[in-house]
């Protein structure tokens, strides 16, 4: 989802620079099977952890297109990925795009 002001056509083939911003948000899940890095190596024992049958990832943040360049910011947060985990897994991100 996004809104904001001149929001930019991401599916045109060439886009005009212009000035504008905007917020936008996502939502994701995956389902997990098997996860090496969770439990351990296939062929023979070794230390696991027991995992969470699904993670949520949810995404939020801010975008300034200004001409040719776009500064982004992105929170990115994740529930836990095992039952052991003490807290959930979150992170930021800051872009820098330039569009010739």
């Amino acid at each position: 989802m996004r809104l904001g002001y001149h929001i930019p056509d991401e599916f045109a083939a060439t886009i005009p620079p212009k000035r504008g911003w905007y917020v936008f948000s996502d939502v994701g899940g995956r389902g997990v099977l098997y996860n090496e890095f969770l439990n351990g190596n296939v062929f023979h024992a070794s230390h696991s952890v027991d995992p969470e049958p699904g993670v949520l990832e949810l995404r939020a943040g801010i975008v300034f297109e200004l001409g040719h360049s776009e500064i982004s910011y992105t929170y990115v947060y994740l529930n836990k990925e095992f039952k052991q985990q003490d807290a959930y897994d979150a992170y930021g991100s800051l872009d820098y795009t330039y569009r010739f």
